[in-house]
């Protein structure tokens, strides 16, 4: 079985050394160095909808996460995911940030002047055109 690794933000990684499917175990760096950490990690995956079981392993400075499979492939990989985000908050954080940051910019409203908004819609016509009334 091929080990993934995913890098995490200040040089924090982890890589997969195992995983069948409903368990899967992780080495994490800093994991001992990080009691609290760890700590608060496995509150998080242990908070996870379809987690059963949760263990920290310091002799491996690993993590074995044992979760349930509602019957579908992707309900693994999902979990999976949520247990990678939990390692990674910073990347999920990050996406929050990106994603408001678009939806604030689609969002803004230009200020025009009457003139402007006339020439605008019309280019070419001058604005004292556009606002004559007849």
């Amino acid at each position: 079985m091929p080990v993934m690794t995913k890098e995490v933000q200040e040089g924090l990684s982890f890589q997969v050394v195992h995983s069948i499917p409903g368990r899967i175990r992780i080495r994490i760096s800093h994991l001992l160095d990080n009691p609290e950490y760890a700590n608060k990690l496995k509150q998080l995956i242990e908070a996870l909808d379809l987690v059963t079981h949760v263990r920290f392993n310091p002799a491996a400075n690993s993590l074995v996460v044992e979760y349930r499979i509602k019957g579908d492939r992707n309900s693994e990989e999902i979990i999976k995911e949520q247990i990678f985000q939990a390692i990674n908050p910073t990347k999920n954080l990050q996406n929050q940030v990106e994603e408001s940051t678009q939806i604030e910019q689609l969002t803004q409203v230009e200020e025009v002047t009457e003139e402007e908004l006339a020439t605008k819609i019309n280019p070419g016509v001058g604005p004292r055109h556009h606002l004559k009334r007849n």
